[in-house]
């Protein structure tokens, strides 16, 4: 059974309380679909229906409402990739998140700068009746062998 199994160096921002610029929010949404679209090439869409797990990992938990929001735009790259739309319902999306310590250097404009090692592990295989028929679960803790 084909599956894709992927960890991304991405910062997903919680955007439901952000007041962010119209053109802030339209550029950094192209740049995480452009990041999500880049770390599945290469790799064969599995066949629909699908169970998509995206777990991210941040610097601190955001709540469940939160967590949706923020994932949004890798959502929607995942179901560009599947050639779908995102509403179809042979996508089940599972979402969990986990909370990091450590730090990267980044350079941003030539200057070296540390950051959380924020990142999202995409998981994307067949759906089996054992996920459940609902089309959306927050997980409350991440599976085991998904975590970053």
């Amino acid at each position: 059974m084909p599956s894709v199994d992927a960890v991304l160096p991405l910062h997903l921002a919680p955007v439901g309380n952000r007041r962010e610029d119209y053109f802030a929010r339209a550029r950094r949404t192209r740049r995480e679909i452009a990041a999500v679209l880049r770390a599945l090439d290469g790799f064969t869409p599995p066949p629909l229906p699908v169970t998509m797990l995206l777990v991210r990992t941040g610097w601190n938990k955001l709540d469940p409402d939160g967590l949706v929001s923020a994932v949004k735009a890798p959502v929607d790259a995942l179901a560009r990739w599947l050639g779908v739309d995102d509403r179809d319902p042979r996508l089940h999306l599972h979402l969990a998140q986990a909370v990091t310590r450590e730090k990267r250097l980044v350079s941003r404009g030539g200057l070296l700068r540390s950051e959380a090692a924020a990142a999202v592990r995409i998981v994307v295989r067949r759906w089996h009746s054992d996920d459940g028929d609902d089309p959306l679960r927050v997980l409350a803790v991440p599976p085991m062998k998904a975590r970053p």
